[in-house]
């Protein structure tokens, strides 16, 4: 019973002891934050007007501040240089690389931890100069999924053209990066990434043909086209006509309005079928009206729905064929069409309605 007890109190009192060093450890570090920030909040004043150019002499300030204070202030100038753009970043970039923000970040891209390459990933990413994209390439083959996903995320960031082929080889399945980061990263580098793009719909990895096209279309590229009609051909593998299709009506093209009629076709998969009609609408084409009344009438539900709304997306011509099927047309084609008006005039149901109740009301 005694030693029962003395286990108890022993217990207890470790656990005493290790939330006392938790407080303690915490109550410290808390400290050593406010001394920090306390030390550099005058720094990120003048950082400001070194930005906004208001002060000659805060450029060779930082320049010639000693090694530790750079240090503290150093992540938050990366911070503030990724928010921006033009002069101001570009003034920021070359403090960096003169104080040695660069090469330390190289040198910690070849650490053994791969959260220190990481980190330092998004070090060059933001500091983008020629030399880190080139390292963040070799990152982005890095044996750590860790180290990929940052490099690959850095390049989108850096603004670089230059990380692009690297970005499009991280589009195969077997680069073992998430699709979506190298998505974000191209899109974030914008219309430049476009050529490679348009390129990729001829690469041999269908996978990454049917990825081209749909980064393409959220991108709005509409130099490729071209390149997105004959990715979306017949003889094409169903993904790719699917996601080349939903690309060409993202982008409104009027040349798409063939490819996408063919893909109404009875005959073809019904997600297909679904693009293409939804594509239609968007088009704006006043061809497309007797399609999209014909695939209300022969359904499934679910097409004619999508149809319908893509009546509505047609203005009056659109919204004549609605009305023509909602007074003379029969089954399901007469309910779609009239659900579609309805949806399409509720505000005015509710004013008429609303204006019922209150006549009615002594």
């Amino acid at each position: 019973m005694t030693v029962a007890v003395d286990l108890v109190d022993a217990t207890a009192a470790l656990v005493v002891l290790l939330v006392a060093l938790v407080v303690t450890a915490r109550a410290a570090r808390l400290t050593i934050v406010r001394r920090r920030d306390a030390n550099i909040a005058p720094l990120r004043q003048k950082l400001i007007a070194l930005i906004a150019d208001e002060d000659g002499d805060a450029l060779k300030e930082f320049r010639d501040l000693e090694p530790a204070r750079w240090k503290m202030l150093e992540p938050y100038v990366l911070s503030l240089t990724a928010k921006l753009r033009g002069e101001s970043r570009g003034a920021l970039i070359a403090l960096c690389c003169e104080r040695g923000t660069l090469a330390r970040a190289l040198a910690a891209s070849h650490a053994a931890r791969a959260a220190r390459r990481a980190v330092a990933a998004e070090a060059l990413g933001t500091i983008g100069t020629e030399e880190a994209v080139a390292r963040l390439g070799v990152l982005a083959r890095d044996h750590s999924s860790f180290v990929r996903a940052a490099a690959v995320r850095s390049l989108g960031r850096s603004g670089r053209s230059e990380g692009v082929p690297t970005l499009i080889a991280a589009l195969e399945p077997d680069s073992q990066v998430p699709y979506r980061f190298v998505a974000q990263a191209l899109l974030r580098l914008g219309e430049p990434s476009a050529p490679s793009l348009i390129t990729a719909l001829e690469h041999p990895h269908t996978k990454v043909r049917e990825r081209a096209a749909e980064i393409l279309g959220l991108l709005g590229a509409h130099r490729a086209v071209p390149a997105l009609l004959r990715a979306a051909g017949k003889d094409a593998p169903l993904e790719l006509r699917l996601r080349a299709l939903r690309a060409l009506g993202r982008l409104g093209a009027p040349e798409a309005f063939t490819r996408l009629c063919e893909a109404t076709a009875r005959g073809e998969d019904q997600n297909l079928r679904h693009i293409a009609v939804q594509g239609l609408g968007r088009l704006g084409h006043r061809g497309a009206v007797p399609i999209l009344a014909a695939v209300i009438v022969e359904g499934p539900d679910g097409l004619a729905a999508t149809a319908a709304e893509g009546l509505l997306a047609l203005n009056e011509a659109g919204e004549a064929a609605l009305r023509e099927l909602a007074a003379n047309g029969s089954g399901m084609a007469q309910l779609h069409a009239q659900a579609a008006l309805v949806f399409a005039h509720r505000d005015q149901y509710r004013q008429r309605a609303a204006h019922s109740l209150m006549e009615a009301s002594p």
